[in-house]
């Protein structure tokens, strides 16, 4: 066995430090010691601390976040065996000679399920018992001391601060302490196991958990979906209510979506979806969630509506252009009283040219054919002028709006081309995008943050692959959706109304959306969860 009283050597950080085997161990508590330092035992060479198999052993508990195990001295006449001479127990030889009945070291596994963390004597009461009332069961434990206490023992300040009573830390309930070791521990694992479709898996099925919360918020969801058909009803009230319900409805899903988020990045991986309405705050759980809604959309689809609004405007601005230069180059449709001046301008020069031919004796000119020729120029004028007074009260002539509509055309397949192909990339641009923007405002819930596009992609940058998965997830999440949605508009078709639409099929809808933006903010907690060691935010 160790005798617990010989001095080790510890390097840390280029420094040597002494201590017996029981300081050694709770340093390793403290997270002072870890397990890439040198230690040593007398003279002998230098080893790393995990190559100790004592030390090995508080190590494994630390790292798995189990309770770690207690250290006890005891007395024995027992030596190491003569052949314990491997390379890496070199520090484990016997003592020199003529040390008998030395004291030697063990670890007691039957210690408390609290682990120590600090150089503080390590309290030997049971783990249920205070320290001051051993009858009586403990509640807090101060791990800077390592001792239990009961309700009354330590100090309190406010209503939920607790002070030790012996060394002045602050004391902690005992179950949120193995609470958070078994948080620790768990994350461990799921962090060792990875993010992958088996967790697709598991979103699927994480709102059935809570049932009562999937169908109140599906009825909720349901409810606003139902009151955005009011704008067909007409009137600006009704537009005003349609608005509204759509407000709520992207509250509600967002509220959730934050809700879950947060939970998952602290690792508590059963907490319910839905947020508490305990302290229920309007602008934390309204309006806050609205305004992270816009700014996810925002930053994802700011690209695609601003090609479609300066295509829309340049579209618009160049028929104008167009149908200008059209009117100009038509026929002006001459006035009733400019086609009459005309006439009479066209009867005086011949009144002119027939005196002129008879006081010169000369043969009358024959006026047939001009007659004719003016004849069919002022039908023309008046033609042109009967359309424009038709076109003014009843509108435009199935010709006129046949050349309007082929210049439309054409302007259109001048620009078209272009912008399909801007839209295109900016649409998927913001397909690609709007996880990461949900993801930032879930476990920032900063405003500011969303719209920043750089934040969404360090957010990418850390996930990597994890956000390739995630694009997976969230097509498939899509396909089901979508599927959900045709199926259901084909078998209640016959009930498909004017203005409002088919109502059962937006009714049943309305709960598969929101069941399916539940499954979508549970792919991204569980995405960034295990992702919490690149996003540097998982604090146990």
């Amino acid at each position: 066995m160790i005798n617990p009283n010989e001095i080790w050597q510890v390097e840390v950080k280029k420094q040597i430090f002494e201590a017996n085997v029981e300081e050694l161990c709770q340093w390793i508590a403290e997270g002072a010691l870890l397990p890439t330092d040198k230690v040593r035992r007398g003279n002998l060479r230098w080893l790393e601390a995990n190559k100790v198999p004592l030390l090995n052993q508080f190590f494994n508990c630390k790292e798995l976040g189990l309770p770690l195990p207690v250290f006890r001295t005891s007395v024995t006449n027992a030596s190491l065996p003569e052949n314990d001479t491997q390379t890496n127990a070199e520090n484990f030889a016997a003592s020199p000679t003529g040390q008998e009945n030395q004291s030697s070291a063990e670890i007691d596994y039957s210690a408390p399920e609290i682990p120590f963390s600090n150089s503080a004597p390590i309290n030997s009461q049971t783990p249920n018992s205070c320290h001051f009332h051993p009858e009586t069961e403990a509640k807090y434990l101060c791990e800077t001391c390592s001792n239990f206490f009961c309700k009354v023992c330590p100090t309190t300040y406010g209503s939920s601060v607790k002070i030790c009573p012996l060394c002045g830390a602050l004391c902690k309930l005992i179950d949120d302490v193995q609470a958070k070791h078994k948080r620790d521990f768990q994350y461990q694992n799921h962090a060792t196991e990875g993010f992958g479709f088996s967790d697709f898996g598991k979103a699927l099925a994480y709102p059935f958990k809570f049932r009562a919360s999937l169908i109140f918020g599906a009825v909720m969801f349901m409810l606003f979906t139902l009151g955005q058909t009011a704008w067909a009803v007409g009137g600006m009230f009704m537009l005003g209510s349609g608005i509204v319900c759509a407000m709520l409805a992207n509250s509600l899903t967002f509220a959730c979506l934050s809700n879950t988020i947060d939970n998952f990045s602290q690792g508590n991986l059963e907490a319910d979806f839905m947020p508490g309405f305990d302290d229920f705050s309007t602008w934390d759980d309204v309006i806050h969630p609205f305004f992270l809604s816009i700014g996810a959309y925002l930053v994802s689809f700011a690209p695609l509506i601003l090609i479609i609004v300066v295509s829309i405007f340049w579209m618009i601005n160049s028929i104008k252009s167009s149908m200008t230069t059209f009117e100009d180059a038509a026929p002006k449709i001459e006035t009733r009283s400019r086609v009459i001046e005309q006439m009479d301008r066209q009867a005086a020069e011949r009144n002119r040219q027939t005196d002129a031919a008879l006081n010169g004796n000369t043969a009358l000119p024959n006026y047939a054919q001009a007659e004719e020729e003016e004849f069919k120029q002022v039908e023309e004028m008046i033609n042109q002028h009967r359309q424009a007074q038709i076109e003014s009260i009843a509108g435009k002539s199935p010709e006129t709006a046949r050349m309007e509509k082929d210049l439309l055309i054409k302007q259109f397949l001048g620009i078209g081309a272009f912008t399909l192909l801007f839209s295109f990339v900016a649409f998927l641009w913001g397909i690609f995008y709007f996880p990461a923007a949900c993801a930032v405002a879930g476990y920032t819930r900063s405003f500011a943050s969303v719209i920043n596009p750089l934040v969404g992609l360090e957010t990418i940058r850390r996930m990597g692959f994890n956000y390739v998965k995630i694009l997976a997830m969230c097509l498939v999440l899509g396909i089901l959706s979508f599927a959900a949605s045709f199926f259901l508009e084909l078998i209640f078709l016959p009930f498909d109304l004017p203005k409002v639409g088919n109502m059962p099929a937006k009714i049943i809808g309305g709960v598969f959306t929101f069941y399916f933006s539940v499954v979508f903010s549970v792919i991204l907690g569980y995405a960034l969860y295990k992702s919490s060691d690149r996003l540097n935010f998982y604090g146990g």
